[in-house]
């Protein structure tokens, strides 16, 4: 199976269980890896035959930014949710990352990865 991969969408929203992260905005980093075919698309050369991942990228940054979440789970869970519904994929894999406001460390990450049920 091929890949199709997006490292670092950067995305404003709020994330957080203290009462801190409620009111304000934080960036996410998510990263996304499309599990799929881009046989057609690698012969015919023409973005008809793949799935855009500007399309994904729009999807993905959208949606987080429209939505509030206590936990980067949640928010992984439901990026995956969405790409596997409306991309034709067999699998995804979504990393979110996020700094915490209290710790000091680098970041904190989430990896899922998700298949469609046939």
């Amino acid at each position: 199976m091929d890949t199709i991969s997006l490292h670092g969408i950067s995305v404003e929203c709020f994330i957080g269980v203290n009462p801190e992260e409620k009111l304000q905005k934080q960036t996410l980093v998510i990263d996304v890896e499309l599990h799929c075919s881009t046989e057609m698309a690698g012969k015919s050369d023409d973005l008809k035959d793949t799935i855009s991942y500007a399309a994904v990228f729009e999807k993905v940054k959208d949606f987080v930014e429209n939505k509030r979440f206590n936990l980067i789970e949640k928010a992984a869970e439901e990026c995956a949710a969405i790409i596997l519904q409306q991309f034709d994929v067999e699998a995804v894999k979504v990393i979110v990352k996020k700094k915490p406001l209290d710790l000091m460390v680098e970041d904190v990450q989430v990896c899922v990865k998700r298949c469609k049920s046939f």
